[in-house]
């Protein structure tokens, strides 16, 4: 069987858009690179390499752009599988791209530059990076799904944050619980903003004050850093009973570091998280949290970007997904501590 670009991308270890920038004589490739995919070639007797190139970068390539977030990145998967679902059944192939700086979003703007894709979905984007791609892209053909900024004149498929704040703070309400404490992100995200402003409608409406010395900011989306901050924040005598955590992952480390403390969950202190990520339900108690529904999104954003492509106008910019309650074991009534 003769040998394909693939096996020469596979080989040198190498993409295929980089094999075809090689063999077609493009400038955007170095020396080094260039000489070792040509070498290759010739090991694998590769011939016909411009009818074949070309046609590669002939294919209907979507890509999916998001950055490294470390372990919250996990939840994109989900996200992945819902774009990836819809445009296979549409004849599209896909390239999931994480990078985790700005200088390593280049070989993406190289394949842009080449027309190498039909459109691109940000899963989670930074803002300098986003605004650099809109820039340099046609933003008929940009889709936000999941992460959103809004200072991007982009079309967005996000949960509707701020509802399923007000819903978890609900929750924890309707149970008894007056001293709610919030675990948050200290970084100006969207998501954390909007978390906290549905937390703060939810206390308003049922008339309960928002104590900001109960308002927790985590450095960081990391698990290390949440729990040693749960295990400070628990060890105060003039605690919270409940806390709303804006990620599982906080959620997880006020467990914990409950655990850590002796103190009993939910008995001593209730706990919601939000995301519904694979450590809710391995944890021991079981968070209850807000489920997101990822695959949704990635099956929407990806439904609105191929009509994009295929001419069909967008009918709004903005599509708000709900989350679902998912109650487990780390919430229950409030028994005041006397």
């Amino acid at each position: 069987m003769a040998a394909t670009i693939q096996d020469i991308a596979t080989k040198a270890q190498v993409s295929i858009a980089t094999v075809s920038r090689a063999l077609n004589g493009k400038t955007n490739v170095t020396k080094e690179t260039r000489d070792k995919v040509l070498a290759v070639a010739r090991e694998l007797n590769y011939i016909d390499s411009s009818q074949e190139s070309k046609s590669a970068l002939d294919e209907n390539y979507i890509v999916t752009l998001s950055y490294n977030f470390g372990p919250q990145s996990v939840l994109f998967n989900n996200v992945l599988a819902g774009i990836t679902e819809i445009c296979q059944a549409s004849g599209y192939r896909i390239l999931n791209y994480v990078y985790s700086t700005e200088d390593s979003i280049d070989p993406i703007i190289g394949l842009m530059n080449e027309g190498f894709f039909k459109g691109l979905i940000l899963t989670e984007v930074d803002d300098r990076v986003s605004k650099k791609l809109q820039e340099i892209y046609n933003k008929d053909f940009i889709v936000q799904c999941c992460g959103y900024n809004p200072s991007l004149n982009l079309p967005y498929v996000i949960t509707d944050n701020r509802k399923a704040a007000m819903k978890a703070t609900e929750h924890l309400i309707s149970l008894g619980h007056t001293k709610i404490g919030v675990l948050s992100y200290s970084s100006a995200s969207v998501f954390c903003k909007e978390r906290f402003r549905g937390f703060k409608e939810a206390m308003q409406f049922h008339g309960i004050p928002v104590k900001e010395s109960w308002v927790y900011q985590v450095n960081s989306l990391n698990y290390e850093p949440a729990y040693c901050l749960a295990k400070s924040v628990l060890s105060y005598p003039d605690r919270p009973t409940a806390f709303f955590a804006l990620t599982d992952y906080f959620a997880l480390a006020l467990v914990n570091a409950a655990k850590h403390l002796g103190i009993k969950i939910p008995e001593e202190v209730s706990v919601i998280g939000f995301d519904d990520l694979e450590v809710a339900t391995l944890s021991i108690p079981g968070i209850t949290t807000m489920r997101q529904n990822f695959k949704q999104m990635g099956s929407i954003g990806s439904s609105i970007l191929l009509n994009a492509i295929n001419g069909t106008p967008l009918a709004k910019n903005e599509y708000l997904l709900e989350a679902d309650l998912i109650m487990r074991e780390t919430t229950g009534v409030c028994l005041e501590r006397g």
